[in-house]
């Protein structure tokens, strides 16, 4: 089963959401910004993940440069040009992070990864 990854970025913590192929959330957490934290929390799903999307905010790089490192595809999503109506809205500060997953189940990679 493959898994798809939506990582919400904010200034000190992240709000990660895994989801399988028929949007059923795997997993979905509030971490701080630690990029050890991150991977030893991502560990155990790492083989079914397709691909870890994150928005493109002034502070995205050191993140998506340490996941890339661990060896996950990366995504870049540019939230406001995302089709609204696809993506669900969550009033949740913590369910944020999902709206990211979503868009990446919708939008089945259809940009290239990162290199």
């Amino acid at each position: 089963m493959k898994l798809y990854g939506g990582i919400d970025l904010h200034s000190n913590n992240s709000v990660i959401a895994l989801l399988d192929e028929t949007d059923n959330v795997v997993y979905q957490r509030c971490l701080p910004n630690d990029l050890t934290l991150m991977l030893a929390e991502l560990a155990p799903f790492t083989p079914a993940i397709a691909g870890l999307v994150v928005e493109s905010t002034h502070n995205w790089y050191w993140l998506v440069d340490g996941l890339m490192a661990a060896g996950y595809r990366m995504h870049l999503a540019n939230t406001a040009a995302i089709v609204q109506g696809r993506i669900p809205n969550f009033p949740c500060h913590v369910e944020a992070g999902m709206k990211d997953g979503f868009a990446m189940v919708f939008s089945k990679f259809q940009r290239p990864a990162l290199k």
